[in-house]
């Protein structure tokens, strides 16, 4: 072989290994994207766009054969759906229905003739930018838009509108619940012929979580909460605007653990009274083994001046008619303990533009005798009742109020009292309840007990699946002080205590991270 052959012979040998290479190249770096590509569809939202109609929501669910843990049902800006069965949770799957992006009406979701409800899940429930109501389509006005019939389940409402209802537009009727309403409006409930419209209500079951955060509540004909038996767990109201609530704001039954914060009310228990004390905060408390945690402090309560004057030329079977008181003997007594009575203000506030005295006529006939109880006047909104009618898909009322109010500052972190998201405004840290309604469903930071505490305390915390975690302890500049556990763990209940035998007094935090997400919660050593 002369020199030139053994040169033309090299370069074919390289051409071909280097082609090989090339190949085997090409095919990793395909191998590579096909794996990619796999694992980003796997993490992906799946979405099934679902178009306006009569029972298509419940036969989408029904017959959904490619349903992922992923999957999210979505509806048509100004689309209009009727439930013709109440939508539940086939296999028990988690079933999340959303609007679709963009601008327009939040979709309508009511009731198809004669169908008793929208929505009886039993299993976990996500509703996302929805307008709901309980008036059927032959203008029949139902009860319980959302009903729960299975126990342990999780509720999860955002951004929705949820008006008119017969009842309570959230019925719990299934054992250790958690529910979580936010950023969502709430209005027009019941009928002032039986005083029973509610947001919340609880029939005898023990509950795990009530959780109101950042909503707008207005013209209700009972209370915001009714508990009707066994134990709730953890009761959480914060920055929410409640207008014209008939009954006293809350209800909480036995209960826990109970945060009300930085919360405006106006109207609340506008009925008044004729000569019996009673309160407008009622939150009954749980009677066992010392467990009970009840703070209620940086809220406003206002009685419109119109109110305040119709109730002077109104008389019930004991005389006329007074605003009723703010807190009961025992609500002081608590309030007192925990320092927080005079963190709640009595201070007056006008709306831009609100229902704020379309209680006094229904207020007025509520004690009028002589009126019958089908004729009383109600306190609803719209032209039709808000049957549906897109006017009241958006609200028609304003609910901030003027920025040079000292209650715009007055929150526990500087900012509004009342519902932030109309202002454009985030939540902030208040050390109370985190941003507890945000975290993954598969683990859940309980507040220490006893709080405060000296010297020791205990931190509970449950698990729904294994995870790798840590519970560490930090002072108020950040500096951690302590690590309580940290690992891998299975899932299931567990109780971590804190001496603080060797700290000082002071506030202090623990922080629970499972898997990479955080919840950190705030204690209180005194010494």
């Amino acid at each position: 072989m002369s020199f030139n052959e053994k040169i033309i012979h090299k370069k074919q040998t390289f051409k071909g290994t280097n082609m090989k290479n090339i190949k085997i190249v090409w095919l990793m770096m395909t191998f590579a994207c096909l794996i990619v590509f796999t694992m980003s569809n796997s993490f992906a939202q799946r979405v099934v766009p679902i178009a306006s109609g009569d029972g298509v929501i419940e036969t989408a669910i029904n017959n959904d054969a490619g349903w992922t843990t992923d999957t999210w049902y979505e509806l048509e800006r100004d689309g209009y759906y009727t439930v013709m069965t109440p939508i539940s949770n086939p296999s028990s799957r988690h079933i999340r229905i959303r609007a679709a992006a963009g601008t327009g009406f939040k979709p309508i979701v009511r009731p198809y003739a004669g169908t008793a409800r929208c929505f009886a899940p039993t299993g976990d429930l996500t509703l996302d930018g929805l307008y709901i109501n309980a008036v059927d389509a032959a203008s029949t006005l139902k009860q319980n838009s959302v009903r729960t019939a299975g126990a342990g389940i999780r509720i999860t409402i955002n951004d929705c509108h949820l008006d008119r209802d017969l009842q309570s537009v959230l019925r719990v009727e299934s054992a250790n619940t958690r529910c979580f309403v936010t950023k969502s409006y709430i209005s027009n409930l019941g009928l002032m012929a039986d005083n029973n419209g509610r947001a919340w209500d609880d029939r005898g079951n023990n509950v795990d979580t009530v959780f109101f955060e950042d909503n707008i509540i207005y013209n209700l004909t009972g209370r915001m909460t009714r508990d009707g038996g066994g134990i709730v767990n953890y009761f959480y109201f914060n920055h929410n605007t409640f207008v014209n609530v008939f009954d006293r704001p809350f209800a909480s039954g036995d209960a826990k653990e109970v945060h009300i914060t930085n919360n405006l009310f106006v109207n609340t228990y506008f009925r008044g009274y004729d000569s019996l004390e009673t309160s407008q905060i009622n939150t009954l408390q749980y009677s066992g083994v010392g467990e009970r945690i009840y703070r209620v402090h940086h809220n406003n309560f206002h009685m419109t001046p119109a109110l305040i004057d119709a109730y002077k030329t109104t008389f019930g079977p004991r005389g006329v008619i007074t605003a009723q008181l703010l807190f009961d003997s025992l609500s002081i007594y608590l309030l007192t303990q925990n320092g927080d009575l005079a963190l709640n203000n009595e201070l007056p506030i006008t709306f831009n533009n609100s229902p704020a005295d379309s209680c006094i006529g229904p207020m007025k006939d509520y004690w009028d005798n002589s009126i019958p109880v089908g004729q009383k006047r109600n306190i609803y909104c719209g032209p039709d009742s808000c049957k549906g009618c897109w006017s009241c898909v958006q609200v028609p009322f304003d609910f901030k109020y003027s920025t040079s109010n000292p209650l715009y500052t007055a929150g526990i972190c500087g900012k509004p009292l009342g519902a932030l998201f109309i202002w454009g405004l985030d939540l902030c840290f208040d050390g109370v309840g985190d941003e507890y309604s945000s975290l993954p469903s598969n683990f859940n930071l309980s507040q220490n007990y006893p709080n405060p505490f000296n010297p020791a305390t205990k931190i509970r915390f449950s698990l729904s699946k294994q995870s790798t975690i840590s519970l560490k302890i930090f002072d108020p500049l950040g500096r951690e002080v302590a690590v309580l556990d940290q690992g891998i763990k299975p899932p299931g209940e567990y109780e971590k205590s804190l001496d603080g035998l060797s700290l000082s007094t002071g506030t202090y935090y623990y922080s629970l991270t499972v898997d990479g997400v955080s919840s950190t919660k705030k204690m209180i050593l005194v010494k």
